[in-house]
């Protein structure tokens, strides 16, 4: 158990400074050609996402990826939990219908804390809370690029933030994900759905974003003590 933790933790480390050296090789390419063969390497590592051979109901093996994905997807995806009975449409009616109004009001006020462009410091603030290693989204953008990102990224990168909130636009990747299976801990065998659990993996850049526009959010609650008559004590954003 220790020479395995030993082993992770030399790889993870090899790993960071193998990225790190990437986006170094990057920021200073010294033509287009160079700089692309060096993204090129940084974005093309792969990530692990193996699940062990099921067994279906009549006890049969299914070694196959899509037998595999079928019954993941029957399991996680299709299953009396998204029971469209157990949506709340007069609710959502109402919310959709309140959100339409304000957007289209015109005493929505333009100025504010909330409506200001990104400063470079805020992005740069989001930026430091990624977490090294993540897995990318459907983008194929990892978090070391944008870690390790120079002065002409981060400016690219804010001129497309700032964009986003002035046309109230995201980009399409940033509303996808690619949802990976986790093993579970402590489950006696792996040849069943319910031994995995799903994580949906999302664009780096738009959780970025997100991160930011949260923040925001976060400060005008607390300023205006929005939630003072409606919650307990803590509140997690």
């Amino acid at each position: 158990m220790e020479a395995e933790s030993s082993f992770t933790d030399a790889k993870d480390e090899a790993m960071d400074e193998w990225s790190a050296l990437l986006c170094t090789q990057l920021n200073g390419s010294k033509n287009l050609k160079e700089k692309w063969s060096n993204f090129k390497k940084l974005t093309k590592k792969n990530e692990n996402n193996f699940v062990l051979p099921f067994l279906d109901s009549n006890g049969n093996i299914l070694f196959e990826e899509e037998d595999k994905e079928k019954i993941l997807e029957d399991t996680f995806f299709k299953g009396n939990h998204l029971n469209a009975n157990n949506f709340d449409n007069d609710f959502y009616t109402e919310i959709m219908e309140k959100y339409i109004n304000i957007t289209l009001s015109e005493e929505v006020e333009e100025e504010g804390y909330m409506n200001e462009e990104i400063s470079r410091d805020e992005l740069e603030g989001s930026i430091a809370k990624l977490k090294k290693n993540s897995a990318p989204g459907p983008d194929n953008i990892f978090t070391e690029l944008i870690i390790n990102a120079g002065d002409s990224l981060i400016s690219t990168l804010l001129h497309i933030f700032n964009k986003s909130i002035e046309e109230g636009r995201i980009p399409i990747q940033w509303k996808r994900a690619n949802v990976k299976f986790l093993k579970k801990a402590g489950k006696s065998n792996y040849n069943h759905p319910s031994s995995y659990r799903p994580i949906s993996l999302t664009s780096v850049l738009g959780k970025t974003m997100e991160r930011i526009i949260t923040t925001r959010v976060e400060c005008y609650v607390e300023s205006e003590n929005i939630f003072r008559h409606r919650t307990g004590r803590f509140q997690t954003f």
